[in-house]
């Protein structure tokens, strides 16, 4: 009498539609880890970018001729810097507790 149960159950989700759910579980999976990694990339790019940017300023200040506040300059790349380090941290924070 327990089979027949589990027969009826069995046939009242079918393989296939199971089969989907589960697939669909695993590309979810992988897109949110690619989403991950490709805001990872992208603010260590950034950091990497603003870091270069306050190397030449201090090794060749001439190389912002445009700006007569070189010290505002500066500060203006590192506050990014800590920008996208915050965004990191966020990050791996949401990715642990998610």
């Amino acid at each position: 009498m327990g089979s027949k149960i589990f027969e009826k159950r069995v046939d009242y989700y079918p393989k296939i539609e199971y089969n989907l759910i589960i697939e669909k579980m695993f590309e979810d999976i992988i897109m949110k880890e690619d989403i991950y990694s490709a805001l990872r990339s992208h603010f260590h790019g950034q950091i990497d970018k603003h870091a270069m940017n306050v190397r030449i300023m201090l090794n060749n200040p001439m190389a912002i001729h445009d700006h007569t506040d070189f010290m505002t300059a500066v500060e203006h790349e590192l506050s990014q810097i800590a920008e996208y380090q915050d965004k990191m941290e966020a990050l791996d924070y949401v990715s642990v507790n998610s």
